[in-house]
C-alpha cells in the first residue's frame, strides 16, 4: 500500500505522550519525524505502517479510552502528508494492532533519538 496521489514531499509525524508511570508534564517532548531525515528503509517502514493504520481515514479520537487507568497513556499524533494533515488523539491500550505497530515504531524512534543526543 503506497501513498495516494495527493501525496508531496515527506512526510512529518509528530507524537507526544501524556500520563503514564512517572509522567512529569512538561518534561516530555513531542518526538518529531521528517522521513527526508532518516534512512530510506526506515522511511519506508513508517510509510509502510502509516499506510496499514490508515490515518487519514479515521476519526480524530478513534480510540476513546474504556475504563482507563488514572495512569494510562494518551497518545497525541500528527501527520502531515503534503496538503493533507490529520491528528488523532489514543488511549492505553490501544485496540487498532496497525495503530499499535505504528505508535511502537515511533516510541522506537523517539528511544533510539534519545540515545543518540545522551551519546553527545
Amino acid at each position: 500500500m503506497s501513498r495516494d496521489a495527493s501525496s508531496k514531499g515527506p512526510l512529518r509525524i509528530e507524537l507526544a505522550i501524556e500520563g503514564g508511570l512517572a509522567h512529569f508534564p512538561g518534561l516530555a517532548k513531542p518526538l518529531v519525524v521528517r522521513t527526508e531525515d532518516l534512512p530510506p528503509a526506515e522511511a519506508g517502514e513508517l510509510e509502510r505502517l502509516l499506510a496499514a493504520a490508515r490515518i487519514f481515514e479515521r476519526p480524530e479520537e478513534p480510540d476513546p479510552p474504556r475504563g482507563a487507568a488514572r495512569d494510562a497513556r494518551r497518545y497525541r499524533l500528527l501527520v502531515e502528508d503534503g496538503g493533507r494533515r490529520r491528528a488523532l488523539v489514543l488511549h492505553d491500550p490501544i485496540g487498532d494492532p496497525a495503530i499499535a505497530a505504528l505508535i511502537e515504531a515511533l516510541e522506537k524512534r523517539a528511544r533510539a533519538a534519545q540515545n543518540e543526543r545522551r551519546k553527545t
